[in-house]
C-alpha cells in the first residue's frame, strides 16, 4: 500500500515563511520472497523511489529521499521503519542531513527544526542503520532523536556521525543549540540512552570532559540477538581485540574506542573529519556484520555518487 499526500498539505505559512512537516512510514518483511519494501506512507517532502537489491533478494537497501536537502526552521520530519518475519533491511541516506541556520532571532528558545527516526525489529529481523553524517551549521537550534526497539530475536547494527559548523569553510559553530538522543530499548526495557543536549557556547564543547574542542563526533552500536554467540564474553573479546587491531593499524586507536557493555557492541569516534568517522565505523561493519549476520558487507551503491 502507499499513500501519497500532496506536500503543499504539509507546509505551514503561519509566519509567512514555508516550513515542511514530513513523515515517511515503511514496512518491510521478509520470506520466500525474500526481504521486502511492502507498504510505505508518505505525507510532505520525504519519499523511497524504490527498494534496490545489490546483495540479492534476501536483503533489501533502502535509501529516503528528503528532495529540499536540509532542515530549516520549522521543519519537523519523521521516518517510522518497522522490520518483521526475519526482514534483512539495509538503510541509508543519499547525502549529509543538513540543519541550516534558524531564522528566529532567539536562539535560546526550543528547537524549531527536528529529525526523529523510529525504528522497530521484531521476529528475527536484522536493521542496519548507516546514514551519512548530520551537519549542524552555525546557528541552527536542532533536535536529531533516533530510536531503536528490538524484541529478543533481534539483530541491529548502526552509526550517527555529527559534524558542528563548517570548520573548513571557516563557519564554526558558534551560536545556535543541539538536542540529540540515540537510544536502545529491547523488549522495552532500555539497552542505551545516549543523550546530549547544549548551546555552541557550552563549556562542554572545549571541556576534556567533552568534546575537547573538537567539531566532530560519532556512535556505532551493535545488538546481537539475545542467544547469539557474540553475547558470550570468550567471543565478544576475541571481537572487540580484533577491532582494535584494526584501528591500531589504521592509525585511529587515539580517535576511535570501542567497548562490549550490556551486551552492546558500542564504538565512539572524536574527531574533526567527517569522512575519517564513516570509514572507520565502516570498517567496524566490515568486521561485524559477518560474524553477526553471515553476510558480508557490501556498501550501499549511493555511497558512490
Amino acid at each position: 500500500m502507499e499513500v501519497a499526500i500532496p506536500a503543499q498539505a504539509h507546509a505551514s505559512i503561519s509566519d509567512k515563511t514555508p516550513r515542511w512537516q514530513a513523515h515517511l512510514s515503511l514496512r518491510c518483511v521478509g520470506g520466500d520472497y525474500g526481504a521486502r519494501l511492502v507498504s510505505t506512507e508518505h505525507h510532505g517532502p520525504l519519499y523511497v523511489q524504490k527498494p534496490f537489491y545489490p546483495e540479492g533478494k534476501n536483503c533489501v537497501h533502502i535509501y529516503p529521499l528528503h528532495p529540499p536537502g536540509g532542515v530549516v526552521s520549522g521543519d519537523a520530519l519523521h521516518i517510522q521503519l518497522h522490520a518483521e518475519s526475519k526482514a534483512n533491511v539495509v538503510i541509508t541516506t543519499p547525502g549529509a542531513t543538513r540543519f541550516y541556520k534558524s531564522r528566529y532571532k532567539n536562539l535560546k528558545q526550543e528547537a524549531n527544526q527536528s529529525v526523529i527516526n523510529k525504528i522497530t525489529i521484531r521476529d528475527g529481523s536484522c536493521v542496519e542503520w548507516l546514514p551519512m553524517e548530520t551537519i549542524v551549521f552555525n546557528g541552527a537550534q536542532a533536535k536529531n532523536n533516533t530510536q531503536v526497539y528490538l524484541d529478543n530475536s533481534a539483530h541491529f547494527i548502526g552509526w550517527e556521525v555529527c559534524c558542528l559548523g563548517l570548520t573548513a569553510s571557516d563557519a564554526p559553530f558558534e551560536k545556535g543549540a543541539l538536542s540529540q538522543r540515540f537510544e536502545l530499548y529491547r523488549e522495552d526495557k532500555p539497552l542505551m540512552i545516549d543523550r546530549l543536549h547544549f548551546s555552541a557556547n557550552s563549556p562542554l564543547l572545549g571541556a576534556r570532559s567533552g568534546l575537547g574542542g573538537h567539531t566532530v563526533y560519532g556512535t556505532f552500536a551493535c545488538v546481537p540477538p539475545i542467544d547469539h554467540p557474540l553475547n558470550e564474553s570468550t567471543q565478544s573479546q576475541a571481537l572487540l581485540t580484533r577491532i582494535r587491531e584494526e584501528m591500531a593499524t589504521r592509525a585511529l586507536a587515539e580517535k576511535f574506542s570501542i567497548t562490549w557493555l550490556n551486551k552492546v557492541y558500542l564504538a565512539r569516534y572524536l574527531g574533526n573529519n567527517a569522512e575519517e568517522a564513516r570509514a572507520g565505523f565502516s570498517s567496524i561493519w566490515h568486521i561485524i556484520r559477518p560474524v553477526l549476520t553471515g553476510r558480508t558487507a557490501c556498501p550501499p551503491r549511493i555511497w558512490r555518487t
